[in-house]
C-alpha cells in the first residue's frame, strides 16, 4: 500500500501497490484540483452595501473629520458618476454636503453610526460637528430612510437593470465626468451648498424649460400616444385664429397629464401661460379662452395661483 500526504491540507491518499505510478500521480493531481476548488469559496461581498451611510477618509491630516457620504450600488451607476470601470476594492460614493460623486477605496471608508466610533471622536474634537450640513443630512437620512430629491440619482431604486449585468455595462465610455488621476486623490473634498444656485434668472429658466418641452414632446410621440389621456374639448378656443398654437397646447397638456410631480406640473403650466401672454398681449380675448381651457385641466390650487397672478398683473 502506498500512502501519499498532501502538504497543504494534510490529506492522506491510500493506493494499493498494484496500481501503476502514473495512475497514482493522476489521482493525486485530481485530488489537489478538487481541494483548491473547494478552498476557493464564493467571492467576498463588499464590506459596505449600497446606500449605506459612511465616512470617507479625506486623505488630509489637516481635516478635522471625515466626510459623510453614501455608497452607490453597482447596479445604479451611470456615466454622470464615473467614466471608467472600477478597479477591485473601489466603489462610488455621493457626498451629503455637496451632492457630488467620487471614486474611493473601501479601505478608506468607515460606517457612519451615531454613538459609535469614529462619530464620537469627531464630535469631541469639534462641538459644531453635528451642525455641519453634510452630517445633518446624513443623520436625517439614517432616521427617516428617505433621501431628498436633490440627493437621489437617476437610477435610484430602478429594478429594470438585470442583476447579472456588471456595474459598468450601463456606463458610456464617452462620458465627460472626471475620474480619479492618482491613488492619493481618490476623494475630492465636498463643497458646501450655496443658495445662489436657486436664484437663477427668469430668462434662463424659461429657456431651459423650452428645451425640456421639445425633448419631452419627441420622447412621447408614437409609442406613448395610445396611453395618453385625451385632452379636454376646447370649444371656446379660437382655432381658426391660431391653429398652430392650438395643436401645440394639445401636445403640451397631453404630456403634462402624465406627470406625477405636482410641482413640476404646476411650474410648466405657469410657464405655458407666460408664453401665451407674451404672444397674445394684443388680443386679450384669446388669452381668456386659453385660460378657460387650462382651468379644465389644472388642479384647484394651481388655478388659484394663476388667478392671483392675473390680478396682480392687472393692478
Amino acid at each position: 500500500m502506498t500512502t501519499l500526504r498532501l502538504k497543504r491540507n494534510q490529506t492522506e491518499l491510500c493506493h494499493s501497490s498494484n496500481e501503476h505510478p502514473s495512475k497514482v500521480q493522476k489521482s493525486v493531481l485530481n485530488t489537489k484540483l478538487k481541494l483548491t476548488i473547494s478552498n476557493k469559496s464564493k467571492p467576498k461581498l463588499p464590506p459596505f452595501k449600497g446606500r449605506e451611510v459612511v465616512f470617507v477618509d479625506p486623505l488630509d491630516e489637516n481635516e478635522e473629520y471625515w466626510w459623510p457620504a453614501m455608497v452607490v450600488p453597482f447596479c445604479e451607476l451611470d456615466s454622470t458618476m464615473v467614466s471608467a470601470p472600477l478597479q477591485p476594492g473601489e466603489c462610488v460614493v455621493k457626498y451629503f454636503e455637496d451632492n457630488k460623486y467620487s471614486v474611493v477605496m473601501y479601505k478608506d471608508l468607515k460606517l457612519l453610526k451615531p454613538n459609535t466610533e469614529p462619530f464620537i471622536g469627531f464630535e469631541k474634537k469639534n462641538r459644531n460637528f453635528c451642525q455641519r450640513a453634510g452630517v445633518r443630512s446624513a443623520l436625517n437620512f439614517i432616521k427617516s430612510q428617505k433621501p431628498t430629491k436633490r440627493f437621489k440619482w437617476r437610477l435610484w431604486g430602478d429594478m429594470e437593470i438585470s442583476q447579472g449585468s456588471t456595474a459598468m455595462d450601463h456606463i458610456d465610455d464617452s462620458a465627460t465626468s472626471s475620474s480619479r488621476e492618482t491613488k492619493k486623490i481618490t476623494a475630492s473634498k465636498p463643497k458646501p451648498n450655496k443658495t445662489e444656485q436657486k436664484k437663477t434668472n427668469g430668462k434662463e429658466s424659461v429657456k431651459r424649460d423650452n428645451d425640456s418641452d421639445t425633448k419631452s414632446d419627441k420622447a412621447t410621440s408614437t409609442d406613448t400616444s395610445a396611453s395618453l389621456p385625451t385632452p379636454p374639448p376646447r370649444t371656446a378656443f379660437a382655432s381658426s385664429t391660431c391653429p398652430a398654437v392650438n395643436s401645440w397646447i394639445d401636445k403640451y397638456i397631453s404630456f403634462n397629464l402624465m406627470l406625477s410631480d405636482p410641482e413640476k406640473f404646476e411650474y410648466r403650466c405657469q410657464l405655458l401661460l407666460h408664453k401665451l401672454q407674451k404672444r397674445y398681449r394684443k388680443s386679450q380675448n384669446d388669452l381668456t379662452f386659453i385660460q378657460r381651457d387650462l382651468i379644465q385641466v389644472l388642479p384647484n390650487h394651481v388655478v388659484r395661483k394663476l388667478r392671483t397672478q392675473d390680478r396682480r398683473q392687472k393692478k
